[in-house]
């Protein structure tokens, strides 16, 4: 019995130290920037937990995974980002001017203002759908972040 007690305890243990970091990341400095055309960004820093991003939506319309990058001519250009895109409990997954971003294209002319907050659903592999609501903000003041 006591062997038995023995590698329940372990195996306890090893469930337990599989899970630690788990859970649903953290949110925050997310934002829609928005100048009124046909194409947004959003921008947010993601952390703890460990989970993959799976999908961005806003008002019905899938954020497509950017990143911006310096090509061959020195010139820095938007291309779709390959690879999961991952948050660790040591490794945030941060979207942000000139780096990875979500893209929104196909957008109404004149759909939000700045000061509008849209609801912004983050779909995660493990801990499924997450609503935020967010402000969106003018391209000038993107860089400035605020917790949504």
């Amino acid at each position: 019995m006591t062997a038995l007690r023995l590698a329940a305890a372990v195996a306890l243990a090893l469930v337990s130290a599989s899970c630690v970091g788990r859970g649903v990341p953290e949110v925050s400095s997310a934002r829609v920037s928005y100048g009124g055309g046909e194409t947004a960004m959003v921008y947010l820093v993601a952390e703890g937990g460990a989970d993959r991003l799976v999908e961005v939506r806003v008002d019905g319309i899938i954020g497509h995974f950017h990143e911006t990058v310096l090509d061959e001519d020195g010139r820095m250009t938007m291309r779709p980002h390959a690879g999961p895109l991952t948050v660790t409990p040591s490794s945030p997954l941060v979207f942000e001017p000139g780096g990875l971003h979500i893209m929104l294209t196909g957008l109404d002319p004149g759909l939000w203002t700045p000061g509008d907050r849209v609801e912004v659903i983050l779909v995660w592999e493990e801990a499924g759908s997450r609503r935020l609501l967010v402000p969106v903000v003018d391209p000038a003041s993107a860089l400035g972040g605020g917790d949504g």
